[in-house]
């Protein structure tokens, strides 16, 4: 399935991939010249307003990501049983805007890139590769 990836407020329009490999690719790419945490934003290419979507937050080895659709209307970060829960957030740029992700919602960038191959399969469901954790994780 073809997916479109939000990233870049100067572009007009998001990048379209068309595989898991693709995508994968473009996100290494991007995440490793920017020189900051950044977040992506996965949606569907053939219908890109619609649920569901898929945020990617990578910074260095490391990422977290945030799924809101089918099963979770409400939104859920990744969970992460062994990272340490505390109150400080991970700070992602998306299109010169932050977006705040719990410390339990980071994962090593090899799961984050088996959820996201997971996410270029079937568009239509929450990736089970890992756990998710509400998404008042996030205190505001």
């Amino acid at each position: 399935m073809a997916l479109k990836v939000w990233w870049n407020s100067d572009a007009d329009d998001g990048v379209r991939v068309e595989s898991s490999d693709e995508l994968v690719e473009l996100l290494t790419q991007v995440s490793g010249t920017v020189g900051y945490p950044i977040m992506f934003e996965l949606v569907d290419a053939e219908n890109p307003y619609a649920h569901p979507i898929l945020d990617v937050g990578v910074s260095g080895d490391r990422g977290a990501l945030y799924f809101t659709g089918p099963g979770a209307e409400d939104g859920c970060f990744s969970w992460n049983s062994s990272a340490e829960a505390t109150d400080e957030l991970v700070h992602f740029d998306y299109m010169n805007n932050t977006r705040e992700f719990p410390q339990t919602s980071l994962h090593d960038l090899e799961v984050v890139w088996q959820v996201c191959a997971e996410f270029a399969e079937n568009v239509d469901e929450r990736p089970a590769v890992l756990s998710w954790q509400p998404r008042r994780a996030v205190a505001r």
